[in-house]
């Protein structure tokens, strides 16, 4: 009986044990479900429609994303929804998968930030959100997180201090926040992070002159971090000097502090404590002293750095021994070479059979190059040897680097002749050997190069023809070849290259002939500079078809003719130099167009014929040079006009007017201007005259006859009143008079007035004229008019208030005012 109380109540612990299990599990999914749909409910956008699916159709553990336990049924430990193209905020909700060991949200378009309850997750391991949108801080609360092996909050807008909160995390062993705007010290607490194996703090390559990045020193505690393998802090505005501890790091494989404000040098036992190193990143700071001859035994380099400080002495000879170099840049230091010993590194970079890049440049690198040169790798790309002192010429079997397309040896001084096996480089897309004292011609061969995009052979002493094989380049975008003693004319198959967009520089040479009409194939191209050579005949009209063209000079030259209107069909151009030539004819009307021309030169010219008064609306112009030509007549007034340092008339006797500042002799009256004002002199001064004449010879009428009640009046008393007032006045024409008697049988209201400079008046109603006389004056024939009737004036009256004398209007009366022979 015992046995089976027993068994019952084992029956009855277990149900019970099962039910508060169900019940766990059935709470637990209600909280991991609510959380994974607060999450979506945040998700503004998801182009791939991978959230569709999160419904009720199907159990949330099989949600596209989600990873649960099969430990703990129900629990969420990942949630991965990584490339997806998402946007919208993460959910605070987020934190109640208390489970969750992974959370990777990279590469989407996240935004808002980071919550902070992600503290709550006690088991995450993993937590990857870079390459978002993220703002705002790093929460403190991640240092709850005492799981977390992997941070990677690169590539956002992360702003604010980095929480000194990160060195609690004990088990950390990557920490990646490049690419952010922090404002914040390097914190010494990540000198605690024992497990810790990368730390990447970049703030973004050129990024130096940001004022959102790390600043102070590097902490000396990071020399701590004896499992370190990759440092990175570079493009940020760390300063003071390397602590020596992190020389130590004997794991170290990569150490990056690149475009800083660090200083000092570097330690002479460098490959001894970092025997690991294969990357070393210094460029862009202020350190000195020499390059330590030991970095020779570090074997496992591969990428050397060291460009844009202060480095002296020579190129460690051995530098190549390793023969894992695949990239060294030492460009802007104070390097040496003298003589051939000083070359010796060239010989071991002979090793690295896998170089790509060797930059040398803005050096004081000099004497001959070594012919090991052309023993480099077959796999070199590229090669930057300009701003030097290296003498001599390029060796003689360069053509082995088949795989190169950059050659620079700019502003060196080179010697002798271009190599014609340069022409056997078929893949070089950049060849610059301007500002050296390269000698002889350029060779034909050169035009086998069909990859190139760059010909830099300015500032020699080249001579004779431009070939015209280099037609053959069909991608050649920049073709520079001023300040030589080039001849001949300028090659028509050149002129065909339509993927040249960038620039055609031939000044400075002993060119002839004219400009080939073919010059508007150019139809890309943004400068063209022919300056300076002895071109001669007409500018083809055929130029406007270079629409692109931003800059044209062809100045000093022996060109002829007129200027072509059809310039003006370039509505880019912004820069016209035109001067020292034999052009005449006038400044084309159609240049007013130009908006965008910021600089005009005409000057030493035969042009005449007058400015064109459209030039006033060129907004863009900055400086207009017409000096020394034949223009005539008045300078105009306005936009460029009105600043007088911004203007050349010099050498135009014919010129007049314009701002004192100029000094030029005043413009004499033309022939309708002093008619004007002998017009204008009439008219105001006539109706002055008149009204004295007038006045007085009314005063004499009612002088003498003062008994008359007409005449008890002023008539100028009387015109000033109210118009339906009797008024009176009168005005002797030859032998009749014109009389505007005031009654009630007369004229009652006569109004006055201007309109457009012509004189209309309204006569109201005309009867019969009574013989009333006037002393001194005898009527007769007397008769009026008997309907109303306009009269009008000359259109060479000015305008005048409404009401005039009638002396004013002498000669002018149409037949509808009241006549009365004397």
């Amino acid at each position: 009986m015992e046995p089976l109380v027993c068994l019952v109540v084992l029956v009855l612990a277990k149900s019970l044990l099962l039910s508060q299990y169900t019940l766990t599990a059935a709470s637990s999914n209600h909280t991991e479900r609510s959380a994974l749909l607060a999450f979506r409910v945040q998700i503004t956008s998801d182009p791939s429609g991978v959230l569709k699916a999160w419904n009720n159709s199907i159990h949330f553990c099989k949600w596209h994303g989600v990873t649960c336990s099969s430990k703990h049924p129900g629990r969420v430990i990942a949630l991965d929804l990584a490339s997806r193209g998402m946007a919208g905020a993460i959910s605070p909700a987020v934190g109640n998968l208390t489970f969750l060991q992974k959370l990777l949200l990279m590469e989407n378009g996240f935004n808002g930030d980071i919550p902070q309850n992600i503290g709550h997750l006690h088991r995450l391991q993993h937590l990857n959100m870079s390459f978002n949108s993220l703002y705002g801080s790093i929460p403190a609360s991640i240092a709850n997180c005492s799981e977390l092996r992997f941070i990677d909050l690169s590539a956002n807008k992360l702003t604010g201090m980095i929480p000194v909160e990160l060195g609690y995390l004990s088990k950390l062993d990557q920490l990646v926040l490049d690419n952010n705007s922090f404002v914040s010290v390097l914190p010494s607490s990540l000198g605690n992070l024992s497990s810790l194996t990368i730390l990447s703090i970049n703030c973004g390559v050129g990024s130096s002159s940001s004022s959102y990045c790390l600043h102070g020193n590097i902490p000396e505690e990071l020399g701590n971090l004896a499992n370190l393998k990759l440092i990175d802090v570079s493009g940020n505005k760390l300063s003071g000097t390397i602590p020596p501890s992190l020389f130590n790091l004997s794991f170290l494989h990569t150490f990056a502090a690149g475009i800083n404000q660090l200083h000092g040098s570097l330690p002479p036992s460098i490959s001894i404590t970092l025997p690991y190193l294969e990357n070393l990143k210094f460029g862009g700071n202020s350190f000195t002293g020499p390059i330590p001859v030991s970095l020779s035994n570090a074997s496992r380099l591969a990428i050397v750095d060291l460009s844009q400080n202060n480095f002296t002495g020579q190129i460690p000879p051995d530098i190549g021994r390793g023969g894992n170099i695949w990239y060294i840049n030492l460009e802007i230091n104070q390097l040496e070479a003298n003589d051939v010993s000083d070359w010796r590194f060239m010989g071991s970079l002979t090793n690295c059979s896998s170089l790509k890049i060797l930059a040398l440049d803005d050096n004081n690198l000099g004497g001959a190059l070594p012919s090991s040169m052309a023993n480099l790798s077959k796999e070199i790309q590229k090669i930057y040897m300009g701003g030097n002192y290296i003498s001599g010429s390029l060796p003689s079997g360069i053509q082995n680097l088949a795989n190169l397309y950059t050659l620079d040896m700019t502003e060196n001084q080179l010697t002798e002749t271009i190599p014609e096996g340069i022409g056997e480089l078929q893949n070089l897309q950049f060849f610059g050997l301007s500002s050296n004292k390269i000698i002889d011609h350029i060779p034909a061969s050169l035009g086998n190069l069909t990859q190139l995009a760059s010909l830099y052979l300015d500032d020699n002493d080249l001579e004779g023809p431009i070939p015209s094989s280099l037609g053959n380049m069909q991608r050649l975008n920049e073709l520079q070849l001023s300040m030589n003693r080039l001849n001949g004319s300028v090659p028509i198959e050149i002129l065909n290259l339509s993927y040249l967009s960038n620039f055609i520089m031939l000044s400075d040479n002993f060119l002839t002939g004219s400009l080939p009409i073919e010059v508007g194939r150019l139809r890309n191209i943004r400068t063209l500079l022919l300056s300076h050579n002895k071109l001669s005949g007409e500018i083809p009209t055929t130029i406007s078809g270079c629409v692109s063209l931003e800059v044209l000079e062809l100045d000093d030259n022996m060109i002829q003719g007129a200027i072509p209107p059809s310039l003006s069909n370039i509505r880019g151009l912004q820069i016209l130099n035109l001067s020292n030539n034999s052009l005449s004819g006038s400044i084309p009307q159609s240049f007013g167009s130009l908006k965008g021309l910021q600089k005009l030169l005409l000057s030493h010219n035969n042009l005449s014929g007058s400015i064109p008064t459209v030039m006033e609306d060129m907004t863009g112009l900055m400086y207009l040079d017409l000096s020394y030509n034949n223009l005539q007549g008045e300078i105009p007034k306005k936009g460029i006009f009105s600043n007088d340092s911004a203007i050349s008339v010099t050498g135009n006797p014919g010129l007049c007017g314009g701002l004192p500042q100029i000094h030029l002799t005043t413009c004499p009256l033309k022939t309708s201007e002093k008619r004007t004002r002998w017009l204008l002199l009439l008219t105001v001064g006539t109706p002055i005259v008149c009204f004295i004449l007038f006045s007085s010879f009314t005063f004499l009428i009612y002088k003498g006859s003062p008994g008359r009640e007409f005449h008890q009046k002023s008539p100028w008393t009387l015109i000033s009143q109210e118009l339906h007032m009797e008024i009176y006045s009168g005005l002797l024409v030859g032998s009749a008079m014109i009389i505007i008697l005031a009654g009630e049988d007369m004229v009652r209201c006569i109004k006055e007035f201007w309109r457009l400079s012509i004189l209309l008046l309204w006569l109201s109603r005309c009867s019969t004229l009574q013989s009333r006389g006037h002393p001194g004056v005898s009527l007769r024939n007397a008769r009026c008019c008997e309907q109303p009737g306009i009269a009008t004036l000359s259109r060479s009256l000015p305008p005048a208030p409404a009401l005039i004398p009638g002396a004013m209007i002498s000669k002018h009366w149409s037949t509808s005012s009241c006549l009365m022979e004397v």
